[in-house]
Protein backbone atom coordinates (compact mmCIF):
# COMPACT_ATOMS: atom_id res chain seq x y z
CA UNK A 1 0.00 0.00 0.00
CA UNK A 2 1.39 3.31 -0.82
CA UNK A 3 2.14 5.89 2.48
CA UNK A 4 -0.46 7.69 3.46
CA UNK A 5 -3.35 5.57 1.75
CA UNK A 6 -1.52 7.44 -1.58
CA UNK A 7 -2.26 10.87 -0.29
CA UNK A 8 0.10 13.67 -1.08
CA UNK A 9 0.16 17.41 -1.80
CA UNK A 10 -3.70 19.22 -0.41
CA UNK A 11 -5.22 16.33 0.27
CA UNK A 12 -2.62 15.29 2.53
CA UNK A 13 -2.14 18.73 4.36
CA UNK A 14 -6.08 18.79 4.42
CA UNK A 15 -6.25 15.22 6.53
CA UNK A 16 -3.38 16.38 8.48
CA UNK A 17 -4.91 19.73 9.27
CA UNK A 18 -8.45 17.41 10.28
CA UNK A 19 -6.63 15.40 12.22
CA UNK A 20 -5.18 18.32 14.39
CA UNK A 21 -8.68 19.66 14.35
CA UNK A 22 -10.04 16.52 15.73
CA UNK A 23 -7.52 16.35 18.69
CA UNK A 24 -8.48 19.85 19.85
CA UNK A 25 -11.98 19.21 20.19
CA UNK A 26 -12.32 17.66 23.25
CA UNK A 27 -10.54 20.83 24.77
CA UNK A 28 -14.02 22.70 23.96
CA UNK A 29 -16.24 20.02 24.03
CA UNK A 30 -15.10 19.75 28.06
CA UNK A 31 -15.37 23.08 28.34
CA UNK A 32 -18.97 22.62 27.30
CA UNK A 33 -19.85 19.40 29.69
CA UNK A 34 -18.05 20.99 32.96
CA UNK A 35 -21.06 22.99 34.17
CA UNK A 36 -23.28 19.80 33.84
CA UNK A 37 -21.74 17.19 36.04
CA UNK A 38 -24.12 14.79 37.32
CA UNK A 39 -25.56 15.49 40.92
CA UNK A 40 -23.12 12.91 42.99
CA UNK A 41 -20.28 15.18 41.78
CA UNK A 42 -20.58 18.58 44.39
CA UNK A 43 -19.05 21.19 44.37
CA UNK A 44 -18.21 20.74 40.78
CA UNK A 45 -15.82 23.47 40.18
CA UNK A 46 -13.42 21.04 42.14
CA UNK A 47 -13.82 18.27 39.70
CA UNK A 48 -13.56 20.78 37.05
CA UNK A 49 -10.00 21.77 38.27
CA UNK A 50 -9.01 18.21 39.00
CA UNK A 51 -9.45 18.05 34.78
CA UNK A 52 -7.39 21.04 34.37
CA UNK A 53 -4.46 20.76 36.84
CA UNK A 54 -3.91 17.25 34.92
CA UNK A 55 -4.35 18.50 31.61
CA UNK A 56 -1.26 20.46 33.34
CA UNK A 57 1.08 17.54 33.89
CA UNK A 58 0.22 16.06 30.96
CA UNK A 59 1.50 18.62 29.24
CA UNK A 60 4.59 18.83 30.84
CA UNK A 61 5.00 14.98 30.33
CA UNK A 62 5.68 16.26 26.52
CA UNK A 63 9.08 17.78 27.94
CA UNK A 64 10.60 14.58 27.52
CA UNK A 65 7.80 12.10 25.79
CA UNK A 66 7.61 14.47 22.64
CA UNK A 67 11.10 14.59 21.55
CA UNK A 68 11.35 10.17 22.68
CA UNK A 69 8.24 9.15 20.37
CA UNK A 70 7.86 12.15 18.14
CA UNK A 71 4.49 13.72 17.13
CA UNK A 72 3.05 11.31 15.83
CA UNK A 73 3.54 8.51 18.34
CA UNK A 74 2.86 11.02 21.04
CA UNK A 75 -0.60 11.86 19.31
CA UNK A 76 -0.97 8.69 19.45
CA UNK A 77 -0.36 7.98 23.23
CA UNK A 78 -2.46 10.73 23.82
CA UNK A 79 -5.60 9.51 22.31
CA UNK A 80 -4.85 6.15 24.29
CA UNK A 81 -4.98 7.54 26.98
CA UNK A 82 -8.24 9.87 26.72
CA UNK A 83 -10.31 6.78 25.74
CA UNK A 84 -9.17 5.29 28.97
CA UNK A 85 -9.94 8.52 31.00
CA UNK A 86 -13.75 8.57 28.38
CA UNK A 87 -14.29 4.99 29.50
CA UNK A 88 -14.33 5.59 33.42
CA UNK A 89 -16.45 8.54 33.07
CA UNK A 90 -18.99 7.20 31.23
CA UNK A 91 -19.15 3.97 33.47
CA UNK A 92 -19.06 6.09 36.76
CA UNK A 93 -21.43 5.37 39.44
CA UNK A 94 -19.57 7.33 42.89
CA UNK A 95 -17.08 10.03 43.06
CA UNK A 96 -13.97 8.38 42.90
CA UNK A 97 -14.08 6.68 39.72
CA UNK A 98 -15.52 9.80 38.38
CA UNK A 99 -12.52 11.93 39.55
CA UNK A 100 -10.05 9.49 38.20
CA UNK A 101 -11.46 9.40 34.87
CA UNK A 102 -11.67 13.38 34.49
CA UNK A 103 -7.86 13.03 36.03
CA UNK A 104 -6.69 10.23 33.46
CA UNK A 105 -8.59 12.48 30.80
CA UNK A 106 -7.13 15.52 31.89
CA UNK A 107 -3.41 13.92 31.09
CA UNK A 108 -4.30 12.70 27.90
CA UNK A 109 -6.03 15.78 26.67
CA UNK A 110 -2.49 17.93 28.53
CA UNK A 111 -0.35 15.66 26.01
CA UNK A 112 -2.52 16.04 23.06
CA UNK A 113 -3.00 19.85 23.42
CA UNK A 114 0.60 20.58 23.69
CA UNK A 115 1.41 18.19 20.66
CA UNK A 116 -1.24 18.70 17.94
CA UNK A 117 -0.57 22.84 17.07
CA UNK A 118 3.34 21.72 17.17
CA UNK A 119 2.62 18.82 14.85
CA UNK A 120 0.50 20.89 12.51
CA UNK A 121 2.75 23.64 12.13
CA UNK A 122 5.91 22.24 11.60
CA UNK A 123 4.05 20.29 8.46
CA UNK A 124 2.87 23.69 7.14
CA UNK A 125 5.24 26.32 4.75
CA UNK A 126 5.76 29.97 6.56
CA UNK A 127 2.84 31.36 4.85
CA UNK A 128 -0.22 29.23 5.51
CA UNK A 129 1.58 28.05 9.24
CA UNK A 130 -1.06 30.82 10.68
CA UNK A 131 -4.11 30.03 8.62
CA UNK A 132 -3.99 26.15 8.90
CA UNK A 133 -3.67 26.58 12.75
CA UNK A 134 -6.35 29.07 13.16
CA UNK A 135 -8.27 26.20 11.00
CA UNK A 136 -7.01 23.77 13.94
CA UNK A 137 -8.48 25.51 16.90
CA UNK A 138 -12.03 26.36 15.13
CA UNK A 139 -12.03 22.25 15.61
CA UNK A 140 -11.71 23.04 19.57
CA UNK A 141 -14.31 26.05 18.65
CA UNK A 142 -16.70 23.91 16.83
CA UNK A 143 -16.28 20.78 19.91
CA UNK A 144 -17.73 23.81 22.63
CA UNK A 145 -20.51 24.31 20.42
CA UNK A 146 -21.10 20.79 20.08
CA UNK A 147 -21.03 20.05 23.77
CA UNK A 148 -23.29 22.72 24.74
CA UNK A 149 -25.94 21.73 22.37
CA UNK A 150 -25.57 18.22 23.34
CA UNK A 151 -25.91 19.52 27.07
CA UNK A 152 -29.18 21.68 26.06
CA UNK A 153 -30.68 18.14 24.22
CA UNK A 154 -30.04 16.51 27.39
CA UNK A 155 -30.94 18.87 30.16
CA UNK A 156 -34.50 17.69 30.19
CA UNK A 157 -34.05 14.17 30.22
CA UNK A 158 -33.82 12.22 33.55
CA UNK A 159 -31.40 9.58 35.57
CA UNK A 160 -28.09 8.31 34.30
CA UNK A 161 -27.89 8.78 30.60
CA UNK A 162 -28.11 12.57 30.73
CA UNK A 163 -24.48 12.17 31.56
CA UNK A 164 -23.11 9.49 30.13
CA UNK A 165 -24.14 10.13 26.49
CA UNK A 166 -22.44 13.53 26.65
CA UNK A 167 -19.52 11.76 28.20
CA UNK A 168 -19.93 9.02 25.52
CA UNK A 169 -19.96 11.40 22.59
CA UNK A 170 -16.24 12.45 23.20
CA UNK A 171 -15.37 9.27 22.10
CA UNK A 172 -16.15 9.64 18.67
CA UNK A 173 -13.35 12.55 18.67
CA UNK A 174 -10.96 9.81 20.08
CA UNK A 175 -11.82 6.76 17.57
CA UNK A 176 -11.21 9.36 14.72
CA UNK A 177 -7.62 9.98 15.96
CA UNK A 178 -6.63 6.36 16.44
CA UNK A 179 -8.08 5.89 13.10
CA UNK A 180 -6.32 8.51 11.36
CA UNK A 181 -3.18 9.29 13.10
CA UNK A 182 -1.67 5.89 12.26
CA UNK A 183 -1.19 6.37 8.69
CA UNK A 184 -0.35 10.19 8.33
CA UNK A 185 3.53 11.40 8.29
CA UNK A 186 5.35 12.19 11.48
CA UNK A 187 7.06 15.49 11.48
CA UNK A 188 9.62 16.18 9.11
CA UNK A 189 11.49 18.70 11.50
CA UNK A 190 11.34 16.13 14.18
CA UNK A 191 13.00 13.84 12.08
CA UNK A 192 15.64 15.84 10.91
CA UNK A 193 16.60 15.92 14.25
CA UNK A 194 16.83 12.80 14.86
CA UNK A 195 19.37 12.40 11.86
CA UNK A 196 16.88 10.72 9.48
CA UNK A 197 17.23 13.32 6.62
CA UNK A 198 16.02 10.47 3.75
CA UNK A 199 12.66 9.97 5.54
CA UNK A 200 12.05 13.72 6.25
CA UNK A 201 13.22 14.72 2.35
CA UNK A 202 10.53 12.08 1.54
CA UNK A 203 7.21 13.33 3.86
CA UNK A 204 8.12 17.10 2.71
CA UNK A 205 8.12 15.91 -0.80
CA UNK A 206 4.50 14.31 -0.36
CA UNK A 207 3.30 17.43 1.59
CA UNK A 208 4.20 19.72 -1.04
CA UNK A 209 3.19 17.40 -3.68
CA UNK A 210 6.67 16.92 -5.52
CA UNK A 211 9.20 14.43 -6.66
CA UNK A 212 11.90 14.20 -3.37
CA UNK A 213 14.49 14.78 -6.35
CA UNK A 214 13.11 18.21 -6.99
CA UNK A 215 15.74 20.88 -6.46
CA UNK A 216 13.77 23.37 -3.84
CA UNK A 217 12.96 20.02 -1.93
CA UNK A 218 16.26 18.98 -1.46
CA UNK A 219 17.71 22.68 -1.17
CA UNK A 220 14.48 22.80 1.56
CA UNK A 221 15.89 19.39 3.28
CA UNK A 222 19.44 20.36 3.23
CA UNK A 223 18.69 24.15 4.85
CA UNK A 224 16.25 22.60 7.24
CA UNK A 225 19.42 20.11 8.63
CA UNK A 226 21.74 22.60 8.43
CA UNK A 227 19.75 25.56 10.77
CA UNK A 228 19.05 22.44 12.90
CA UNK A 229 22.67 21.37 13.72
CA UNK A 230 23.19 25.01 14.67
CA UNK A 231 20.50 25.43 16.67
CA UNK A 232 21.56 21.97 18.70
CA UNK A 233 25.42 23.13 18.58
CA UNK A 234 24.23 26.65 19.88
CA UNK A 235 21.76 26.08 22.53
CA UNK A 236 22.52 26.67 26.24
CA UNK A 237 22.33 24.43 28.84
CA UNK A 238 18.46 23.99 29.96
CA UNK A 239 19.55 24.48 33.76
CA UNK A 240 20.94 28.17 32.37
CA UNK A 241 17.88 28.54 30.12
CA UNK A 242 14.90 27.97 33.00
CA UNK A 243 17.29 30.49 34.91
CA UNK A 244 16.77 32.94 33.05
CA UNK A 245 20.50 33.15 31.66
CA UNK A 246 19.67 31.34 28.14
CA UNK A 247 19.90 34.82 26.20
CA UNK A 248 16.83 35.38 23.28
CA UNK A 249 16.33 31.88 24.06
CA UNK A 250 15.12 32.13 27.68
CA UNK A 251 12.98 35.62 26.62
CA UNK A 252 11.07 33.69 24.01
CA UNK A 253 10.33 31.18 26.14
CA UNK A 254 8.89 33.77 29.30
CA UNK A 255 7.11 35.28 25.88
CA UNK A 256 5.61 32.16 24.88
CA UNK A 257 4.21 31.02 28.54
CA UNK A 258 2.80 35.09 28.82
CA UNK A 259 0.79 34.80 25.98
CA UNK A 260 -0.66 31.51 26.87
CA UNK A 261 -1.39 32.77 30.46
CA UNK A 262 -2.56 36.11 29.00
CA UNK A 263 -5.33 33.88 27.13
CA UNK A 264 -6.83 32.54 30.17
CA UNK A 265 -6.68 36.08 32.14
CA UNK A 266 -8.44 37.49 29.35
CA UNK A 267 -11.72 36.05 31.26
CA UNK A 268 -12.09 33.53 28.80
CA UNK A 269 -11.94 30.81 30.83
CA UNK A 270 -14.57 32.46 33.15
CA UNK A 271 -17.14 32.49 30.72
CA UNK A 272 -16.76 29.40 29.22
CA UNK A 273 -16.93 26.92 32.48
CA UNK A 274 -19.24 29.32 33.81
CA UNK A 275 -21.43 31.36 31.13
CA UNK A 276 -25.11 29.28 32.61
CA UNK A 277 -23.94 30.49 36.02
CA UNK A 278 -23.68 34.04 35.58
CA UNK A 279 -26.76 34.07 33.45
CA UNK A 280 -28.40 32.88 36.13
CA UNK A 281 -26.86 34.41 39.01
CA UNK A 282 -26.21 37.96 37.07
CA UNK A 283 -28.98 38.24 34.85
CA UNK A 284 -31.60 36.16 36.65
CA UNK A 285 -31.99 34.12 33.61
CA UNK A 286 -34.50 30.77 33.98
CA UNK A 287 -31.32 27.38 33.97
CA UNK A 288 -33.24 26.18 30.84
CA UNK A 289 -33.05 29.41 29.29
CA UNK A 290 -29.09 30.05 30.40
CA UNK A 291 -28.53 26.49 28.77
CA UNK A 292 -29.99 27.73 25.37
CA UNK A 293 -28.36 30.89 25.63
CA UNK A 294 -25.02 29.29 26.35
CA UNK A 295 -25.17 26.79 23.08
CA UNK A 296 -26.05 29.99 20.96
CA UNK A 297 -23.11 32.19 21.98
CA UNK A 298 -20.91 29.13 21.60
CA UNK A 299 -22.43 28.41 18.09
CA UNK A 300 -21.58 32.34 17.37
CA UNK A 301 -17.80 31.97 19.03
CA UNK A 302 -17.49 28.92 16.25
CA UNK A 303 -18.54 31.33 13.19
CA UNK A 304 -16.65 33.89 14.85
CA UNK A 305 -13.40 31.56 14.47
CA UNK A 306 -13.58 30.94 10.95
CA UNK A 307 -13.48 34.72 10.22
CA UNK A 308 -10.29 34.50 11.69
CA UNK A 309 -9.06 32.03 9.20
CA UNK A 310 -8.98 35.27 6.68
CA UNK A 311 -7.66 38.15 9.26
CA UNK A 312 -4.84 36.17 10.77
CA UNK A 313 -2.85 35.50 7.47
CA UNK A 314 -4.26 39.37 6.30
CA UNK A 315 -3.18 41.56 9.59
CA UNK A 316 -0.88 39.11 10.99
CA UNK A 317 -0.83 38.29 15.08
CA UNK A 318 -0.41 42.03 16.90
CA UNK A 319 -3.07 43.47 15.67
CA UNK A 320 -6.01 41.62 15.83
CA UNK A 321 -4.72 40.83 19.43
CA UNK A 322 -4.56 44.18 20.40
CA UNK A 323 -7.48 45.78 18.73
CA UNK A 324 -9.18 42.70 19.73
CA UNK A 325 -8.69 43.51 23.92
CA UNK A 326 -9.33 46.67 23.59
CA UNK A 327 -13.00 45.52 21.89
CA UNK A 328 -12.83 42.89 24.61
CA UNK A 329 -12.21 45.83 27.24
CA UNK A 330 -15.21 47.52 26.34
CA UNK A 331 -17.73 44.99 25.42
CA UNK A 332 -16.98 43.80 29.45
CA UNK A 333 -17.21 47.42 30.68
CA UNK A 334 -20.39 47.73 29.00
CA UNK A 335 -21.51 44.27 30.55
CA UNK A 336 -20.67 45.38 33.98
CA UNK A 337 -22.45 48.78 33.35
CA UNK A 338 -25.60 47.16 32.09
CA UNK A 339 -25.57 44.66 34.26
CA UNK A 340 -25.05 47.34 37.43
CA UNK A 341 -28.18 49.43 36.63
CA UNK A 342 -30.29 47.66 33.53
CA UNK A 343 -30.65 43.93 34.84
CA UNK A 344 -32.87 44.13 38.32
CA UNK A 345 -35.59 46.28 36.60
CA UNK A 346 -35.20 45.48 32.90
CA UNK A 347 -34.46 42.98 30.35
CA UNK A 348 -31.20 41.60 30.11
CA UNK A 349 -30.85 41.57 26.58
CA UNK A 350 -28.28 44.79 27.13
CA UNK A 351 -25.97 42.72 29.19
CA UNK A 352 -26.58 39.58 26.82
CA UNK A 353 -25.62 41.76 23.39
CA UNK A 354 -22.18 42.74 25.87
CA UNK A 355 -21.59 38.98 26.70
CA UNK A 356 -22.03 37.95 22.62
CA UNK A 357 -20.31 40.87 21.33
CA UNK A 358 -16.99 40.27 23.86
CA UNK A 359 -17.23 36.68 22.47
CA UNK A 360 -17.17 37.26 18.70
CA UNK A 361 -13.91 39.77 19.18
CA UNK A 362 -12.07 37.27 21.02
CA UNK A 363 -13.07 34.51 18.31
CA UNK A 364 -12.32 36.85 15.21
CA UNK A 365 -9.23 38.01 16.49
CA UNK A 366 -7.60 34.53 16.71
CA UNK A 367 -7.05 35.15 20.89
CA UNK A 368 -8.70 31.54 20.75
CA UNK A 369 -5.38 30.53 18.42
CA UNK A 370 -2.68 32.72 18.41
CA UNK A 371 -1.67 31.59 21.30
CA UNK A 372 -0.94 28.19 20.80
CA UNK A 373 1.07 29.44 17.33
CA UNK A 374 3.32 31.68 19.25
CA UNK A 375 5.56 29.43 21.03
CA UNK A 376 6.05 27.43 18.21
CA UNK A 377 7.03 30.59 16.15
CA UNK A 378 9.13 31.98 18.61
CA UNK A 379 11.63 28.66 19.07
CA UNK A 380 14.07 26.96 17.46
CA UNK A 381 13.70 22.93 16.93
CA UNK A 382 16.23 22.62 19.68
CA UNK A 383 14.02 23.99 21.95
CA UNK A 384 10.85 24.06 20.50
CA UNK A 385 9.03 20.68 21.81
CA UNK A 386 10.12 22.28 25.34
CA UNK A 387 9.02 25.63 25.11
CA UNK A 388 5.40 24.32 23.90
CA UNK A 389 5.09 22.03 27.09
CA UNK A 390 6.05 24.70 29.02
CA UNK A 391 3.26 27.25 27.77
CA UNK A 392 0.80 24.47 27.45
CA UNK A 393 1.21 23.43 31.25
CA UNK A 394 1.08 27.51 31.76
CA UNK A 395 -2.45 28.07 30.14
CA UNK A 396 -3.78 24.97 32.28
CA UNK A 397 -2.35 26.07 35.34
CA UNK A 398 -4.07 29.59 34.88
CA UNK A 399 -7.20 28.01 33.81
CA UNK A 400 -7.04 25.81 36.88
CA UNK A 401 -6.77 28.79 38.90
CA UNK A 402 -9.62 30.67 37.38
CA UNK A 403 -12.10 27.82 37.10
CA UNK A 404 -11.20 27.46 41.06
CA UNK A 405 -12.01 30.92 42.33
CA UNK A 406 -14.75 31.86 39.79
CA UNK A 407 -18.13 30.19 41.26
CA UNK A 408 -16.85 31.73 44.65
CA UNK A 409 -16.03 35.08 43.27
CA UNK A 410 -19.36 35.55 41.11
CA UNK A 411 -21.36 34.23 44.35
CA UNK A 412 -19.26 36.85 46.93
CA UNK A 413 -19.00 39.56 44.00
CA UNK A 414 -21.57 39.21 41.54
CA UNK A 415 -21.40 41.88 38.61
CA UNK A 416 -18.14 43.37 40.32
CA UNK A 417 -16.28 40.49 39.33
CA UNK A 418 -16.12 41.54 35.46
CA UNK A 419 -13.97 44.85 36.44
CA UNK A 420 -11.15 42.44 37.01
CA UNK A 421 -11.36 41.45 33.63
CA UNK A 422 -11.86 44.66 32.09
CA UNK A 423 -9.36 45.86 33.61
CA UNK A 424 -7.00 42.33 32.71
CA UNK A 425 -7.78 42.97 28.51
CA UNK A 426 -6.97 46.44 28.90
CA UNK A 427 -3.27 46.31 29.70
CA UNK A 428 -2.45 43.02 28.02
CA UNK A 429 -3.81 44.95 24.69
CA UNK A 430 -0.43 47.17 25.92
CA UNK A 431 1.61 44.01 26.92
CA UNK A 432 1.23 43.02 23.07
CA UNK A 433 2.20 45.99 21.53
CA UNK A 434 5.34 46.57 23.72
CA UNK A 435 6.76 43.34 23.66
CA UNK A 436 5.27 40.20 21.17
CA UNK A 437 7.26 40.76 17.93
CA UNK A 438 4.78 40.26 14.36
CA UNK A 439 5.62 36.58 13.16
CA UNK A 440 3.46 36.08 10.21
CA UNK A 441 5.46 35.22 7.22
CA UNK A 442 8.50 34.16 9.09
CA UNK A 443 10.16 30.58 8.29
CA UNK A 444 10.79 28.45 11.51
CA UNK A 445 14.33 28.25 10.25
CA UNK A 446 14.67 31.77 10.49
CA UNK A 447 13.95 31.89 14.07
CA UNK A 448 17.63 31.50 15.04
CA UNK A 449 18.41 34.41 12.98
CA UNK A 450 16.38 36.59 13.93
CA UNK A 451 17.38 40.21 15.52
CA UNK A 452 15.94 40.06 19.12
CA UNK A 453 17.32 42.67 20.50
CA UNK A 454 14.82 45.35 21.86
CA UNK A 455 11.39 45.20 22.15
CA UNK A 456 9.11 45.94 19.30
CA UNK A 457 7.66 49.53 20.71
CA UNK A 458 11.30 50.38 21.50
CA UNK A 459 13.28 48.89 18.76
CA UNK A 460 13.21 47.78 15.61
CA UNK A 461 9.52 48.12 14.99
CA UNK A 462 6.64 45.28 14.82
CA UNK A 463 8.71 42.72 12.86
CA UNK A 464 12.18 41.28 14.07
CA UNK A 465 14.82 41.61 11.41
CA UNK A 466 16.09 38.13 9.88
CA UNK A 467 20.45 38.65 10.24
CA UNK A 468 20.60 37.29 6.55
CA UNK A 469 24.42 37.70 5.91
CA UNK A 470 24.97 35.58 9.45
CA UNK A 471 22.30 33.19 8.46
CA UNK A 472 23.85 32.55 4.83
CA UNK A 473 27.58 32.43 5.76
CA UNK A 474 26.50 30.09 8.39
CA UNK A 475 24.55 27.82 5.94
CA UNK A 476 27.29 28.28 3.38
CA UNK A 477 29.66 25.83 5.41
CA UNK A 478 27.43 23.55 4.36
CA UNK A 479 27.45 21.62 7.90
CA UNK A 480 24.48 19.20 8.37
CA UNK A 481 23.99 15.55 9.39
CA UNK A 482 24.06 11.94 7.77
CA UNK A 483 23.96 8.69 9.14
CA UNK A 484 26.86 6.02 8.47
CA UNK A 485 28.48 2.75 8.77
CA UNK A 486 32.21 1.66 9.51
CA UNK A 487 34.37 1.90 11.73
CA UNK A 488 37.18 4.96 11.42
CA UNK A 489 37.07 8.45 9.54
CA UNK A 490 37.03 10.33 6.25
CA UNK A 491 39.21 13.65 5.20
CA UNK A 492 37.67 14.98 1.95
CA UNK A 493 38.12 18.01 -0.35
CA UNK A 494 35.05 20.31 -0.89
CA UNK A 495 32.75 18.65 -3.64
CA UNK A 496 34.53 15.36 -3.36
CA UNK A 497 32.35 11.65 -2.94
CA UNK A 498 33.56 9.27 -0.67
CA UNK A 499 32.47 5.80 0.13
CA UNK A 500 31.47 4.00 3.09
CA UNK A 501 30.22 0.37 3.49
CA UNK A 502 30.02 0.75 -0.82
CA UNK A 503 27.64 3.61 -0.95
CA UNK A 504 28.49 6.98 -1.67
CA UNK A 505 28.00 10.22 0.35
CA UNK A 506 28.33 13.49 -0.47
CA UNK A 507 29.93 16.68 0.47
CA UNK A 508 27.22 18.67 1.87
CA UNK A 509 28.92 21.47 0.95
CA UNK A 510 28.24 20.82 -2.79
CA UNK A 511 24.12 20.46 -1.77
CA UNK A 512 23.83 16.85 -2.54
CA UNK A 513 21.73 14.81 -0.64
CA UNK A 514 23.43 12.09 2.01
CA UNK A 515 22.25 8.03 1.72
CA UNK A 516 20.70 7.27 5.61
CA UNK A 517 22.03 3.79 6.88
CA UNK A 518 20.45 2.47 9.92
CA UNK A 519 23.16 1.47 12.24
CA UNK A 520 26.50 2.05 12.75
CA UNK A 521 29.67 2.77 14.81
CA UNK A 522 32.19 5.51 14.13
CA UNK A 523 35.07 6.87 15.67
CA UNK A 524 36.55 10.82 15.10
CA UNK A 525 38.34 11.50 12.67
CA UNK A 526 41.73 12.33 13.75
CA UNK A 527 44.83 14.36 12.56
CA UNK A 528 45.16 18.13 10.52
CA UNK A 529 43.98 18.85 7.59
CA UNK A 530 45.14 20.31 4.71
CA UNK A 531 44.27 23.96 3.08
CA UNK A 532 40.63 23.77 1.63
CA UNK A 533 40.21 20.02 3.14
CA UNK A 534 37.26 19.43 5.39
CA UNK A 535 36.45 17.07 7.81
CA UNK A 536 33.85 14.49 8.78
CA UNK A 537 33.52 13.94 12.64
CA UNK A 538 31.25 11.49 13.79
CA UNK A 539 29.91 10.55 17.61
CA UNK A 540 27.22 7.91 18.45
CA UNK A 541 24.01 9.51 18.72
CA UNK A 542 21.17 8.12 22.03
CA UNK A 543 18.69 6.59 19.52
CA UNK A 544 19.12 6.21 16.05
CA UNK A 545 22.85 6.19 16.01
CA UNK A 546 25.60 8.28 15.12
CA UNK A 547 25.85 11.29 12.83
CA UNK A 548 28.32 12.85 10.50
CA UNK A 549 29.00 16.54 10.60
CA UNK A 550 30.69 17.82 7.44
CA UNK A 551 32.38 21.30 8.14
CA UNK A 552 35.29 23.58 8.16
CA UNK A 553 38.55 21.66 9.39
CA UNK A 554 39.10 22.60 12.77
CA UNK A 555 35.23 23.86 13.36
CA UNK A 556 34.30 20.56 13.57
CA UNK A 557 33.51 18.18 16.98
CA UNK A 558 29.55 18.87 17.44
CA UNK A 559 27.12 16.64 16.86
CA UNK A 560 22.90 16.83 16.28
CA UNK A 561 21.50 14.94 19.12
Amino acid sequence: MAPYLGLKGRALRFWLTLACSVAMMPLGYDQALSPNLPAFLSPSEHVTASFNLASCFGALCVLHVGELLGRKRTMLFSAAIMACGALLQVSSVEFVQMIVGRIVSGLGNGIATATAPLWLAEMAGAKARGRIIVTMMAGSALGFAAGNWVEFGMSNVQGEVAFRVPMAVKLMFIIFLLATVPWLPESPRWLMSQGRIIQATSILADLKGKDKEDTSITTEALRMNSDICYARRNKPPWKAILRGRGGPISRRIVLGMGVQAMQQLLGIAVTAYFLPLILTKCLGVSTHLARLLTACNATAFFLSSLGAIYIVPRFGRRKPMIFSSLSQSLSLLLFTLTTRFLSPNHTPIPSLIFLLTYHISFALSSWNATPWLLPIELTNQATRTQAVALSTATNWLVSFAVVEVTPLAIDNWGWKFFIVWTVLNFLFAGVVYACYFEMEGVDLEDVEWLEWEGYPVFGRGRKPVVRERARDIERGKGQGCVQCEEEGGKQVEPGQMFSIEGTSVRDMATGGLPVVLERCTMGRARGGLGQGQRRVSVEVGPRDGPEVIVGDGGAVGSTCK
